[in-house]
Parts: structure tokens; C-alpha cells; sequence
């Protein structure tokens, strides 16, 4: 029997699980209205971007605000509590140069204090690895 273990969202983001964007000049400039915080997973694959991924002139700002602004525009779109959008994103090192359509899936709930927060993530764990570089 598999254990459940439950976290508030502040301590996720402390231990690194979730990153929390939403004091990132990209989030303030897609005028998104709740809190939004990515899985690490979501983080590492679709925004991380370091000197050692040069085959293509990224950074992570660039990236950080492509997926909020289609986040933004889905979610002023819909309004619903959980929804997936979709984004092209550039690999990380060793898996090409071409861009790549990646599906995530934004999820609206209560935070630790009741308030509406959205936690993007990959919509099953088998896509967490989609753009992963290759160790």
C-alpha cells in the first residue's frame, strides 16, 4: 500500500517541488489573475535554460513568459478550474534544436490560505519526462 503524503503548498515550494513564478516580471506582464506556481518537472523541461543548452539562442525568462502568456490566454478564455493548453517548446541539450508541442495542464484550487492558486504541471507522469535532457 502505497503511503499518501500531504504538504502545504509553501512548504512544496520551499523543498523545491513547485516553483512558484509569480513574482517574475513575466507573470505580472500576462496580468494573470491567481497566484500560479509549475511543477519541477514542468520547470525543468519547459523553462530551465543554461549555458549548456547554447545550440539554440534561449533563455528562461523567454521561455518562463511563453508559457505564461499561453497559460493567460487559455485561462481568460475558459475560466474553468482545470484546463490544458498547449505551447512549442525548444528541448534542452541533447534532444535537438526544433521546437516541440508540449500539452500541460493548469489546475485552479485553494491554497494554504483558501485562496485561489493554479499549479501547472504535465498531464500524466509518463509526459514529465517529454523534454527532459538526456543524463
Amino acid at each position: 500500500m502505497a503511503a499518501i503524503i500531504l504538504t502545504s503548498r509553501t512548504q512544496a515550494i520551499a523543498d523545491g517541488v513547485f516553483v512558484d513564478v509569480t513574482n517574475t516580471p513575466e507573470y505580472k506582464e500576462c496580468n494573470i489573475r491567481y497566484p500560479v506556481a509549475l511543477t519541477r518537472a514542468v520547470y525543468e523541461s519547459c523553462v530551465r535554460w543554461t549555458e549548456a543548452d547554447t545550440k539554440s539562442p534561449q533563455d528562461e525568462a523567454a521561455r518562463l513568459w511563453d508559457l505564461l502568456y499561453m497559460f493567460a490566454l487559455q485561462e481568460k478564455r475558459n475560466g474553468q478550474t482545470s484546463f490544458s493548453f498547449e505551447l512549442y517548446v525548444v528541448p534542452r541539450k541533447g534532444r535537438g534544436v526544433r521546437s516541440r508541442r508540449v500539452q500541460l495542464q493548469a489546475i485552479r484550487g485553494p491554497g494554504d490560505t483558501s485562496d485561489p492558486v493554479y499549479t501547472i504541471s504535465h498531464p500524466t507522469k509518463a509526459e514529465e519526462t517529454q523534454c527532459l535532457p538526456r543524463k
